[in-house]
């Protein structure tokens, strides 16, 4: 099977944009820049659309780690966010409105392409989405998409690994990963500074992902703390709907500041 990821924007979530990647070993293309955050928002993260599918609906937990030289000591963020997205035909990028969408009972914004997003995080409303207790998914339907019930209740993937705090380009990046990832099909580790990025994809028993100095050597030096890092471990249930084949993806976004150097 071949499969499809994306960037989704810092707070909206609004595009859906796709590219052709591997299963077991994704292969990143042409994924829109991520902003770099200069304050406490939420960065982009990188779930992936399943092709021949007829809608792709998507549990994430990010945990960003923040620090700031104006804060006293680091604060992690932590946000869940919900994501669906139902083509028109099989593998279109144009989406087709498909009513009310929510999950755990939390409605999500229809955006302007048709997407659907919502994010709970502390200070806002919903200030989560008690993805803990599962996912159970809702989607009223319209004239080109039939409703239904689905609930997700597969364990959601993790990583309990230390993201580094400083990349030195010349010496490459290697991230540990083995038994610091559970429950994952997948992972992408991803490294951005100013307007680059790099973007590493490995599969889910993987011991480790490394990325080169030469993959690094696009990126700018960074001084200030603003550069990013995450490592995003995904997991993907395929289920016949209605005569229809939905995904049904759990992802863990670790987010973190970096300097590079």
């Amino acid at each position: 099977m071949k499969k499809h990821f994306l960037f989704l924007g810092v707070i909206a979530l609004a595009s859906v944009l796709y590219s052709s990647c591997d299963k077991d070993t994704p292969d990143p293309t042409t994924p829109t820049t991520p902003t770099n955050p200069t304050n406490p928002t939420l960065p982009s993260v990188t779930p992936p659309v399943v092709s021949n599918v007829y809608g792709t609906l998507v549990s994430i937990k990010m945990d960003y780690n923040y620090s700031n030289p104006a804060l006293p000591m680091p604060m992690t963020i932590i946000a869940e966010i919900g994501v669906a997205a139902f083509p028109t035909a099989l593998n279109s990028s144009s989406l087709a409105n498909a009513g009310t969408v929510s999950v755990n009972d939390y409605n999500l914004e229809k955006q302007t392409n048709n997407s659907y997003s919502v994010m709970g995080t502390a200070g806002m409303t919903p200030a989560s989405l008690s993805l803990d207790n599962g996912s159970d998914w809702k989607v009223g339907g319209s004239a080109g998409v039939s409703g239904f019930t689905y609930s997700h209740s597969v364990a959601f993937p993790n990583y309990t690994g230390t993201l580094p705090t400083t990349v030195t380009k010349a010496s490459g990046l290697t991230i540990s990963l083995g038994s610091e990832v559970s429950n994952a099909d997948s992972v992408y580790i991803t490294v951005m500074s100013g307007d680059k990025y790099v973007l590493k994809a490995v599969g889910g028993q993987a011991d480790d992902a490394t990325i080169t100095a030469a993959e690094l050597q696009d990126l700018a030096l960074n001084s200030d703390n603003t550069a990013m890092i995450q490592v995003v471990p995904f997991r993907i249930t395929l289920e016949s709907i209605n005569g229809k084949d939905y995904a049904f993806i759990k992802e863990k976004a670790v987010v973190g500041n970096i300097t590079i150097n």
